[in-house]
């Protein structure tokens, strides 16, 4: 065989001189159209995965693990690609009951609805993992199994024939005899589907301005139309889900978002995932400590049945079949009490006492980003919802808001996790298609405070102001941070304002350099007419600050955005 080009160095080192080399060659021989890729065992063939992959048309990479920290690891070292997904997953998954929807290592591939055209074997369970291989696996696919002469391996043979067999790899195809055993039956009556977003007050809709392209496309290719739910409505916000109901009586099944999820592109269809007859939400008591809600919402609601923390869900995400449509007219009509949730805790307790069954959805299907409990790299996720999410480091707890206007009266305020989620939507939205950058916020920033403050305005969005000030001559420093770290390449700076329109600051200057190794990047000079600073990073640099030196113009900035550009 050929030696392939982008053998990887230290794959050759930790495994042996031929394993990148034949793994590369195996898949160019044996799958050269290939464009889905699974694996289970994260490492060097994660990035030998990405790097074929990424010549490939619409690819997708989906690797597993049982480590996170290691699989974080390896993570850190690939660049984002867009089309890679990881997923870690315990060996074993929750037992709490014997009817647990929840998925373990081996079966979640199986739980997508998806085909894969090659599936590298060489993790754990790989017996487990043959047998989902082999029904996931597409026309043609093949399975590549590592360390194959172990005898421990030797069931696995029984579903699959031997296409060849390498120093490191085996190549395997589904047996054709066992082949009408896995085959599904090519009639499926037409099913309506509907996805719909609520949507109500000027903070959900910014939200849903950045986020509601992803839902749009993904209800496109789901075959699904596309509904926003609550604009017009005089209910309460807490009660709004209840106003995608009246699609239950058009509709057979529902997928209702809340307006901060954001869909990533490929994103499986989880009307596939989720049965008919369950209500699809993501367990978030699994991960989240959630038994005093548990606790306070069986008394509150007086249930026989007390609701347990393992199925407390998450209703940010919710699949609805047209047969429980009477959980979410409830909703519009019952007692809802205020805490804990609002309208969450009441679908919780609406659902258990109604016995409706529960699908647990994992994790990437309602993916909350918290870094006390998981990740929040968004390629752990299909759905990426920042559900209460904030930033993990604040410099600001308490902000100025406007009290009134006329004339300007401030006060000041907590800084709350929803105060800074647009910016963080932001950054995402750009990120899942490809763009590398870094978006702040004006939390993100230290201040002069006689020069400039973070402030809410009076349409409640975060910004930075620079109040307009008599003009003394003299440059002040104004703003200075994130203190943030950047890889080599050439990088672009913008500063925008709370219109989304790049800044123009014609009274201030700018710095950027290095805090840490008092390096300067951009010595100081005026701001250019289009706003735009580019600088190049030869190598990876880290604690780097924009500086904002000013005279006395007043202006205010929203977000700043890093974008690493082609040179």
């Amino acid at each position: 065989m050929k030696s392939h080009a982008r053998a990887d160095e230290d794959a050759k080192n930790r495994y042996g001189a031929d394993y990148a080399t034949e793994f590369c060659d195996l898949i160019q021989t044996f799958a050269a159209t290939a464009s889905t890729f699974l694996e289970w065992g994260s490492g060097e063939t994660t990035k030998l995965l990405c790097q074929i992959a990424e010549t490939r048309p619409a690819p997708f990479v989906l690797t597993i693990d049982h480590n996170l920290i290691y699989q974080k690891t390896v993570a850190e070292l690939l660049p984002r690609y867009e089309f890679l997904h990881l997923r870690c997953f315990d060996l074993q998954g929750p037992s709490y009951c014997q009817a647990d929807t929840f998925p373990s290592y081996s079966s979640y591939p199986k739980t997508l609805g998806l085909t894969f055209d090659v599936v590298l074997v060489d993790g754990r369970r790989r017996v487990e993992c043959a047998l989902v291989a082999f029904q996931i696996l597409s026309e043609n696919g093949i399975v590549l199994l590592h360390d194959y002469r172990r005898t421990r391996y030797a069931p696995m043979m029984c579903l699959f024939e031997t296409v060849y067999a390498g120093n490191q790899f085996l190549v395997l195809r589904q047996m054709k005899k066992l082949l009408c055993c896995n085959t599904r039956s090519s009639f499926t009556m037409r099913r309506r589907y509907a996805v719909a977003v609520t949507v109500r007050g000027e903070r959900a809709q910014r939200e849903f301005d950045l986020t509601h392209t992803f839902t749009k496309q993904y209800a496109a290719s789901i075959e699904a139309d596309f509904f926003v739910v609550g604009e017009n409505s005089s209910l309460p916000v807490h009660r709004l889900k209840s106003v995608a109901a009246e699609l239950l009586h058009t509709y057979d099944r529902l997928l209702l978002l809340d307006a901060d999820v954001v869909i990533r592109p490929q994103a499986p269809n989880i009307f596939d995932v989720v049965p008919d007859n369950m209500l699809g939400a993501y367990p978030e008591g699994l991960f989240f400590p959630r038994k005093d809600w548990c606790s306070e919402l069986n008394v509150l609601y007086e249930l026989t049945d007390p609701i347990q923390e393992h199925e407390y869900f998450n209703s940010g995400v919710l699949v609805i079949s047209q047969q429980h449509v009477a959980l979410l007219e409830s909703l519009g009509t019952d007692v809802v009490f205020g805490h804990p949730q609002f309208e969450q805790g009441f679908l919780n307790i609406k659902r258990k006492s109604a016995n409706i069954p529960l699908y647990a959805l994992s994790q990437d299907f309602n993916f909350i980003p918290n870094t006390s409990v998981q990740p929040t790299d968004w390629r752990y996720a299909f759905f990426y919802h920042l559900a209460g999410s904030g930033k993990g480091k604040r410099l600001h707890t308490r902000v100025w808001s406007i009290a009134d206007e006329w004339p300007m009266t401030y006060t000041k305020r907590d800084l709350t996790a929803a105060d800074t989620r647009v910016t963080l939507i932001r950054e995402v939205c750009l990120q899942i298609v490809g763009v590398e950058c870094k978006v702040f916020d004006a939390s993100d920033f230290y201040y002069n405070d006689s020069q400039a403050f973070p402030l809410i305005n009076a349409a409640g969005v975060l910004i930075a102001r620079f109040p307009e000030k008599k003009c003394s001559g003299f440059l002040e420093l104004a703003v200075f941070g994130p203190y943030c770290d950047l890889r080599s390449g050439r990088w672009r700076l913008q500063y925008f304002d709370p219109d989304g329109v790049g800044l123009y600051f014609p009274s201030a200057e700018l710095e950027v350099s290095s805090s840490a190794t008092e390096t300067i990047i951009i010595s100081r000079r005026p701001w250019p007419e289009d706003g735009i600073f580019e600088f190049y990073v030869e190598e990876k640099i880290i604690g780097v600050e924009f500086k904002i030196f000013r005279r006395g113009q007043g202006v205010d900035f929203e977000n700043v955005r890093l974008t690493r550009v082609a040179d």
